[in-house]
């Protein structure tokens, strides 16, 4: 009984994590991190260097996965333009 209890909170715990990291930013929030202007930040998106996401119309924001945003900070440097 015990060993499924510590079974089912190491699932519980895995899970959070992964709702943490299945998080998502805004492109100002993106920015800061990346340490990049707006129009960097565009440019990677039309060149699909950075993975993102509209929710709603045409004029919508972009959304940015936070592990999609640790994806590119793993990679030491913000690709090349």
């Amino acid at each position: 009984m015990q060993t499924e209890r510590k079974a089912n909170i190491n699932q519980i715990k895995k899970n959070e994590i992964t709702l943490i990291k299945d998080q998502t930013l805004n492109s100002k929030d993106v920015c800061n991190i990346l340490q990049c202007s707006i129009s960097t930040l565009d440019k990677m998106c039309m060149k699909n260097k950075i993975q993102y996401f509209k929710v709603g119309g045409v004029n919508s924001k972009r959304i940015f996965k936070v592990s999609e945003v640790e994806r590119i900070l793993n990679g030491g440097i913000v690709p090349a333009i």
